[in-house]
């Protein structure tokens, strides 16, 4: 000791070196002297005993090599309490080393000799070598690491290896490979964990000096030697050891293999590079330099997933080469992001940080417009959000991530194409069948065991995972892929190749290993739950289960138990719905009972307040729930892979989950958050029980409802029930209705009431939240803190948030030195303090721990959908914000002033003007993310522009808020932005008090507006036409001189000659509808031609316009004055076909049939441009635009046939129009005869209804099928018009934000007219109509109407009774509806059934109000059709139109159909909630693009559609007259139509919510249905039967 401290050197390392000696010193005095033994003891641990348990490799082979061995062995064994034959037996493994290792013969000799003794045997050296030869080999191992050993433990090596039989020293320790590493991870941990004195002192020289042995053979166990590298590389001080490591295991890998492991090797020497000596820094250099320049094609996806270079001078030269080749791959950047896609989405969580920061880097500095395409791209965002989540996923990775996240914004999620990932789930049907139990296998192997592995550093863990893949790789044939003398299966071999290279290389050495394991578990007796833990539980049923199956099934799941019975839960988690789902389709009925009755046993214990733990009720209940939805998601997929009835297996399936209740199963899958199953559960609960019952039911709907924060079902459900409210379900109701008021006042006396503690008080401040009250926030958070002390830091917390919203920045300032909770809200707050205090390195700061605040709480998310994590993506783009503002500001303040310019803030402004533009368009969230733009650019304002920039975002949140409602905040913001002397703040405030009813306020403001002349006031003053016409007509009429004056500068000839202003003046005065064509038709056309975003609304307009000169009569106008006819005239003809040129050609397309239309005019200056925009399609797309051409050859009218005649002509000189002309025609031809082949891959198929309609399959140029029907005797215009009504619909719904929001379209289908009665329809497969869907439902359930037939009373009420008395009280209770059990046998697993049912609602409600407009009528039950695979309601047959229906003989008298089958699938709310709000939102759109439908049908004006009986009108109007139905349209859509008795003012007009509830009303009402049609003699009692199902229960 005294040495030690002399020298300066601590004990142990100045011993280490006589460590051997010391200990046999210190054994041999145990019968001698023991009190040096002690002495000595005391050095390395606390008594005799635990040093001769440390050292006891050294301590055991001395005693039975010493002289006196049997006296110092039974020594050795009194001082660890054992006997000698034990102490032997246990560390045989040290003896049998120490004797190879022993120089001297003689003590070899002996060491055998007494072990033959003690164990009463002979040989017992060489027997116990034989069978602890992996143990003495790994021994020996390690002590190639002391290079004095080296030579002689290289040469026992060598022995044993001529002993086992092996070609070479590498062959030998290729197979003890896997434990070596095992022990260097034993090493590491040692290491971690501050321990001195470690077990193997030389591992890593040893490892290194073992991998050299290996050379290229190190390439099977690259992955598991990496691994140990990275864990070694993060120990300080062992930096070193790392990179020599490093450089060894490029010397063993080929140039394909470096290609590989590139990236891993480049980042590991990378990481510790600044911790290594000058020496070892130009070693790692050359290896650098070698690998990347020499040994590798850096390619494009290669140099992607290569990290970041650092700034080293030595790597100077590595950097530039490499910043440089990926500068030209950068170029090209559609080629550079799709392979940054592809790498991104292939490759292992693992090595995916290199890419995922290229990522980052282009998300800054990238291509708008492919940054825009990446922020709709939902599998990127997915991606993202599961690196977020996954808990393997390491915690740098997490972070840029979250960074990357934050860069894309929070994209509204209805812009995004939503892909059902079905990558976890394997379809397995029977384990007897080879190819799905390898697949099974490899399935486990890559996406459960080797991830376990990588993320584990426990070696008994490794050691279970190791025997499970080896056991499974035997169980799934890749051993043969050893043997030489035998034919490999080819489906084994692409079993293997579909691992990644990475993987197979890590496998293949489990294909030659044999371990071996052992486990003495008892096996459970039924019931098992709840004797246990529930990991004990899952692991001991899992048990329970492998022991009750056989054949392969047990094998494959046996081999998996050691696995199950590791650290990690989610390995059984997984495996045990399997086997379980084997056990329901291939066991024996007492095994399934037993199952069923354990998973009831769960839910029935679960369902009642017990004393279980919390955990193992959550968690044994979402195991319930994750089994039973795998069977579901089984049967879904068994379904969709089946053409033909599943049969017998699903029928299992279903009985089998019939044993679980729904009200049981509901209750389990609310609790484990499964919301959708839930869901489905709940409501089959709710059609089973008496209707007396419900009300309690309904308590459980609205809770699940409320957790998918579902409002207008809450609202319905709350409705439909009449029961008292609850407390809770009231504050509930407040809350999804928007009153955050009544509710805090509510939760308050609650709390004060009750006297609940302070953790009841988080839903009271989410209410003072959404209500704007962080005045009250400041109050009882204060009062909180006095009252629970212990709650100091939460309640700072929340004084925190409310000092940032309310801008008390002293306040914040000070209570930055009081504990404050870390919540995201908090430490926003301090974010900004520090901005505010321009302590911008704390704001950076704060930033980063904000975001690992909200990593944490997105990981403990049950889901991480895109919906559900929404909110955290909005955080993250809220701070990725103000870093941006930061950072913008910084290179501001720091450019050069003689530089003019403020490209970081314009940069900043465009930015966030496209995201803005992305979000989603719900108040809170814009309010929220505008609010913290103002924030942050107040705090750090430096210019007037900037000023600008917040006075621009206040009058944004006052016009966004005022738009909501929300007038409090929209006062507040028009009050900042007038402090702040913004131009035409006057506009938004004038506004607000108009929609405030503070009208003559607003006239004021306007009015007091000076220079009204310039084009902005004019385009605020439009702006008010969309508040309403009355405030326009004020307006207009106030500043008319100036409109005036202003359309009048434009026309340079106006200001330039007097004659023509006087003669426009004349125009403007007698022919006022004249001059407003002129000129809004020219204004138009400059909007179109400059690619106007409001195509849809401009160019129906314009067309209507245009159209509208032919009523001009110019003759009138040349005798009230010549010169004003001339130059109408002029100014007609000014408006050339070349001004067209410039409209986008593909936006024309979409108008074509409404172009054609137009050339039935004879007058030729107003068809000219029509022509010419109609050449322009043609020639364009000459395949699409063919079609409408030559249907209007077959028009009545002889003007349209002439000009659309004289157009093919003139497009004959090009060469692909007149091949297509050819060709089509000659496919007309062949439609109109018998034939059935048109060309060798056109197939044409007579159908067998009526009319022998001819269905057609062609082959596209794409290789894929396309399937049309010919119909004939059947104008098709109408339903082409239609069509393009409903394109454009979906087109507007998409646009606004509430419909894209809820997902509302219209499902659509090509329909091409190719004469006056005949044309082509898009056929569409997986379709089933509503006839055959309801008559197969009643068959299952044994219902036949014709079984009435025989029943003399049903009969003679049919006859005599009213038709409303046979619906009421017969047939809707003898045919109850099935619609609903369609969804539920077609959708079986739970979230693609509301997925289905969500479509379906949608649809129905869309083209519920569609088909009112258009007056669509008879929707019987085959004309209403269902698609199997997405649930979608598609209405066919749309030639009834215009309320044709209400002249039949017997009237339509209903709206649209919604009938009680209809209704029923709507769930057990009814149309109320989701139908009747959609309804709302489709209307409301209809409003609002009046016009522009409208425009759609203008072309029967031009080329009308034949009826075959023209009815005439009451009026004396025609009811087909094209007029007449377009302002019949008109009338539906404003509501007017509704309401002719009493018509409103348009100021008192009815709002869409009552018109639609009207609707609704008059759809559904009894007395309605009643009096429809039902067959043509009352008498044919089977047809009347018949008719009244069909119309009114189907």
């Amino acid at each position: 000791m005294k040495v030690s401290t002399f020298i300066g050197i601590e004990s142990m390392t100045l011993i280490k070196p006589f460590e051997k000696q010391i200990c046999e010193c210190a054994t041999e005095n145990l019968i001698k002297n023991i009190d040096s033994t002690l002495f000595i003891a005391k050095i390395y641990a606390d008594d005799i005993p635990a040093f001769l348990k440390l050292k006891i490799s050294h301590v055991l082979p001395f005693a039975l090599g010493h002289s006196e061995s049997l006296n110092l062995t039974q020594a050795v064994s009194i001082q660890l309490g054992t006997d000698a034959k034990d102490l032997c037996i246990k560390n045989i493994q040290h003896i049998l080393v120490g004797g190879l290792l022993e120089m001297n013969q003689e003590k070899f000799q002996t060491i055998k000799d007494n072990l033959d003794v003690i164990l009463a045997t002979s040989n017992t050296f060489n027997q116990q070598l034989m069978l602890n030869m992996t143990k003495v080999t790994l021994l020996l191992a390690m002590e190639l690491g002391y290079e004095s050993k080296r030579p002689q433990a290289l040469a026992k090596v060598i022995q044993l290896t001529g002993a086992g039989q092996y070609e070479s020293l590498a062959d030998y320790l290729y197979d003890f490979f896997i434990g070596i590493l095992d022990i260097s991870r034993i090493f590491i941990l040692e290491k971690r964990r501050g321990k001195n004195d470690v077990t193997h002192p030389q591992t890593l020289n040893a490892l290194n000096h073992i991998a050299t042995l290996l050379g290229p053979d190190i390439e099977s166990y690259a992955v598991q030697l990496i691994t140990v590298i990275q864990m070694v590389g993060n120990i300080p001080g062992l930096q070193k050891n790392a990179s020599i490591l490093w450089v060894t295991l490029i010397g063993g890998l080929n140039k394909d293999s470096i290609s590989i492991y590139l990236p891993t090797i480049v980042e590991g020497l990378l990481r510790v590079f600044q911790y290594l000596d000058t020496e070892t820094k130009n070693t790692v250099v050359f290896a650098l330099h070698g690998i990347l320049f020499e040994e590798s094609i850096l390619t494009l996806p290669l140099l992607l997933r290569l990290p970041e270079i650092p700034k080293f001078e030595e790597l100077k030269h590595i950097k530039t080469s490499i910043d440089k080749r990926i500068i030209e791959f950068y170029e090209d950047t559609i080629i550079y992001i799709e392979t940054l896609l592809e790498s991104l989405f292939t490759e292992e969580f693992a090595t995916i940080l290199p890419i995922l920061t290229r990522l980052q880097h282009f998300l800054k500095y990238g291509n708008y417009e492919t940054i825009k395409k990446l922020k709709e791209n939902y599998q990127l965002f997915s991606l993202l959000l599961k690196l977020s989540k996954d808990i393997t996923v390491r915690d740098e990775i997490k972070m840029v991530a979250a960074k990357c996240l934050g860069l894309l914004g929070a994209t509204d999620p209805s812009r995004l194409v939503i892909i059902e990932n079905t990558s976890g789930f394997i379809f397995l049907g029977d384990f007897g069948n080879q190819k799905d139990a390898r697949n099974f296998i490899c399935n486990i192997i890559q996406t459960r065991l080797v991830p376990s592995f990588m993320a584990s550093t426990s070696v008994k863990v490794h050691q279970k995972l190791y025997f499970t893949m080896q056991e499974l790789l035997f169980q799934a044939g890749f051993r043969d892929l050893l043997q030489d003398d035998i034919e490999i299966n080819r489906e084994i071999l692409d079993s293997w190749h579909q691992f990644p290279v990475k993987l197979q290389n890590m496998l293949h050495p489990l294909l030659s290993t044999t371990f071996q394991s052992r486990w003495d578990i008892a096996i459970p007796e039924y019931p098992i739950y709840p004797k246990v833990g529930f990991s004990q539980w899952l692991k001991k049923w899992y048990h329970r289960l492998v022991e009750d199956s056989n054949g392969i099934t047990r094998d494959i799941f046996s081999a998996c138990i050691p696995a199950v019975y590791s650290e990690r839960d989610e390995i059984v988690f997984h495996l045990i719905p399997y086997i379980i789902l084997h056990h329901i389709i291939n066991g024996n009925s007492n095994t399934i009972s037993n199952i069923s009755m354990e998973l009831v046993k769960v839910l029935e214990i679960n369902s009642t307040e017990n004393n279980l733990d919390e955990k193992l009720r959550q968690r044994s209940l979402q195991a319930v729930v994750h089994i039973t939805a795998y069977c579901r998601k089984w049967i879904q997929q068994k379904q969709k892979k089946s053409d033909i009835d599943p049969g017998f297996y699903v029928k299992k399936v279903n009985h089998f989950l019939g044993f679980m209740s729904d009200k049981l199963m509901s209750m389990a899958s609310y609790q484990s958050k499964a919301y959708a199953q839930a869901l489905m559960h709940e409501e089959a609960y709710i059609r089973s029980i008496p209707k007396s019952e419900k009300p309690k039911i309904n308590e459980n709907l609205w809770k699940i409802y409320a957790q998918m924060n579902d409002a207008e079902n809450i609202d319905a459900a709350f409705s439909s029930f009449d029961i008292p409210l609850s407390e809770e379900m009231g504050i509930m109701l407040n809350e999804s209705e928007g009153r955050w008021e009544l509710a805090a006042r509510k939760h308050l006396d609650r709390l004060v009431e009750s006297k609940l503690g302070p953790q009841y008080y988080g839903e009271y401040f989410k209410c003072l939240r959404n209500e704007g009250a962080y005045g009250n926030i400041y109050i009882y958070t204060y009062i909180l803190g006095d009252k629970y002390p212990e709650s100091t830091a939460q309640t700072n917390a929340l004084v925190a948030e409310a000092s940032m919203k309310l801008s008390q920045w002293d306040a914040l300032g000070k209570l930055l030195e009081r504990p404050i909770a870390e919540t995201f809200e908090s430490l926003l707050a301090l974010i900004y303090s520090s901005i505010h205090s321009k302590s911008y390195t704390n704001s950076f700061f704060y930033i980063n721990k904000a975001r690992l605040n909200l990593i944490g709480e997105h990981s403990a998310l049950a889901t991480s959908s895109y919906r559900s994590s929404y909110h955290y993506i909005l955080n993250l783009q809220i701070l990725q914000e103000v870093e941006d503002c930061l950072i913008a500001f910084e290179k501001t303040s720091m450019r050069d002033p003689s530089k003019p310019g403020y490209k970081p803030i314009e940069e900043l402004r465009n930015s966030w003007n496209s995201q803005s533009m992305l979000l989603a368009q719900d108040y809170p969230t814009r309010k929220q993310v505008i609010t913290s733009r103002i924030r942050v650019m107040d705090s750090v304002r430096i210019s007037k522009m900037v000023k600008a920039d917040i006075g621009n975002m206040w009058l944004l949140l006052a016009k966004t808020a005022r738009e909501a409602g929300d007038t409090s905040t929209a006062f507040d913001a028009v009050q900042n932005a007038e402090s702040l002397k913004l131009q035409y703040t006057c506009i938004e405030k004038a506004k607000l008090y108009w929609e405030t009813q503070k009208r003559d306020r607003a006239i004021a403001i306007l009015k007091g507006m000076s220079n009204p002349l310039k084009e902005v006031r004019i385009k605020y003053i439009f702006s008010f036409f969309k508040l309403s016409r009355h405030i326009f007509v004020i307006l207009y009429s106030t500043i008319y001189v100036f409109v005036f004056k202003l359309a009048l500068y434009q026309e340079e000839a106006l200001v330039q000659n007097i004659n023509f202003k006087d003669a426009y003046k004349i125009i403007a005065t007698e022919y006022p509808n004249v001059y407003s064509l002129v000129v809004v038709i020219r204004s138009y056309i400059r909007a179109l031609s400059a690619g106007s975003q409001m195509f849809n609304q401009t160019m129906p307009r314009m067309l209507t316009l245009w159209s509208e000169l032919t009523t001009v009569e110019y003759q009138d106008i040349k005798s009230t004055c010549e010169l004003a006819a001339d130059k109408l005239s002029k100014d007609i003809h000014a408006i050339k076909p070349y001004q067209l040129i410039n409209i986008s050609t593909r936006k024309l397309a979409l108008v074509l049939p409404r172009l054609i239309s137009r050339l039935a005019n004879d007058k030729g200056i107003i068809t000219a441009p029509f022509i010419a925009m109609i050449k322009k399609v043609f020639l364009a797309y000459p395949r699409m635009a063919v079609w409408p051409l030559l249907a209007a050859l077959e028009s009545p009218s002889d003007m349209l046939k002439s000009q659309c005649r004289d157009i093919l002509d003139d497009v004959q000189k090009d060469k692909e129009a007149r091949a297509v002309r050819y060709t089509v025609s000659n496919i007309l031809c062949c439609l109109s005869t018998n034939m059935y082949i048109l060309y060798s891959n056109c197939l044409v198929i007579m159908m067998q209804s009526l009319q022998k309609p001819k269905k057609i399959e062609l082959i596209g140029t794409d290789g894929k099928r396309y399937c049309f029907l010919c119909k004939t005797s059947d104008d098709l215009r109408k339903d082409a018009r239609v069509m393009e009504f409903c394109y454009m619909i979906n087109n507007f719904l998409r646009k606004d934000p509430e419909a894209r929001d809820r997902s509302l379209y219209i499902r659509t289908y090509a329909v091409i007219p190719l004469g006056h009665e005949w044309g082509l329809l898009q056929w569409i497969d997986n379709l089933e109509t509503l006839k055959l869907i309801t008559a197969r439902e009643y068959e299952k359930h044994g219902i036949d109407y014709q079984e009435i037939l025989p029943r003399q009373e049903y009969k003679d009420i049919f006859i005599s009774k009213s038709n409303l008395f046979c619906l009421t009280f017969f047939l809707c209770y003898s045919f109850p509806c099935h619609l609903n059990n369609w969804f539920l046998d077609c959708f079986p697993e739970p979230s693609l059934w509301l997925a289905a049912r969500t479509r379906y609602t949608n649809t129905l409600a869309v083209m519920s109000i569609v088909g009112y407009v258009l007056g669509l009528g008879d929707r019987h039950a085959e004309n209403i059709l269902f698609d199997r695979l997405s649930g979608d309601c598609i209405h066919v047959d749309l030639n009834m139109l215009f309320d044709k229906g209400s002249d039949l003989p017997v009237p339509e008298v209903v709206p649209f159909r919604l009938t009680q089958s209809l209704v029923d699938a709507l769930g057990v709310l009814g149309y109320k909630g989701k139908f009747e709000k959609s309804c709302r939102v489709t209307l409301r759109v209809l409003q609002e693009n009046k016009e522009s439908l409208l425009s759609v049908f203008e072309t029967f004006v031009h080329d009308p559609v034949s009826y075959k009986k023209r009815v005439p009108h009451a009026n004396g109007n025609n009811k087909n007259d094209a007029k007449y139905i377009i302002n019949s349209m008109a009338e539906k859509i404003s509501g007017d139509a509704l309401f002719k008795a009493n018509l409103p003012t348009e100021e008192d007009n009815e709002k869409p919510k009552d018109q639609v509830a009207r609707l609704i009303h008059e759809a559904t009402k009894t007395e309605n249905l009643a009096n429809m049609y039902f067959g043509k003699k009352r008498k044919d009692f089977v047809q009347y039967i018949y008719i009244y199902i069909y119309i009114y229960i189907y």
